[in-house]
């Protein structure tokens, strides 16, 4: 008896399908349940998160306030594709605490006249740092520049491009 006929037999409720059958048939559904749910998890999207961090940087267009050590809050996320399910393993993601530091430290390196151009390098890095990382959102805020504003800022979104040798080094770089 095929597997068609197996399966139409047991949707109409047969009671003489055979037990050997229907322990196959169910072995067959197993795997191809099993098949189905590793497709799925071959490549996911995860967001990772960095939220209101409060990274001090000199920026500004007056050479005055560019001299003055400013805090920026920086929110990110990055769209990050994985390969495989995820392990309690940091291999396996992007490790956020690292990025939190490289954060900071592109916002350290120099002064610079804009929030757009610190945010054109902290992508860059960012794009760097972890291969695996497929899109950036980044938000840069200056709290309370202006006194009847909460907080001033840009924000700016990137796709990363591929070229044909980037899939090669798909793991974060040695940190």
């Amino acid at each position: 008896m095929g597997v068609m006929k197996l399966g139409f037999m047991n949707l109409l409720g047969s009671k003489e399908l055979d037990i050997r059958y229907h322990f196959l048939l169910e072995r067959s559904i197993d795997l191809v349940d099993r098949m189905a749910y590793k497709l799925c998890m071959k490549k996911m999207s995860w967001k990772i998160l960095i939220d209101g961090l409060r990274a001090p940087t000199f920026v500004g267009v007056p050479e005055e306030e560019r001299r003055l050590r400013q805090i920026v809050v920086v929110d990110i996320i990055c769209v990050v594709q994985l390969v495989s399910r995820v392990q309690d393993d940091l291999a396996c993601t992007t490790d956020y605490t690292a990025l939190t530091k490289l954060v900071q430290t592109v916002c350290l390196e120099r002064p610079r006249l804009l929030l757009e151009t610190l945010a054109q390098d902290l992508v860059q890095q960012i794009f760097d740092f972890d291969l695996r990382i497929e899109q950036i959102s980044i938000c840069l805020r200056k709290p309370k520049k202006l006194p009847e504003l909460e907080a001033l800022g840009v924000q700016l979104d990137v796709l990363r491009t591929r070229s044909r040798t980037d899939h090669v080094r798909a793991k974060p770089r040695d940190r």
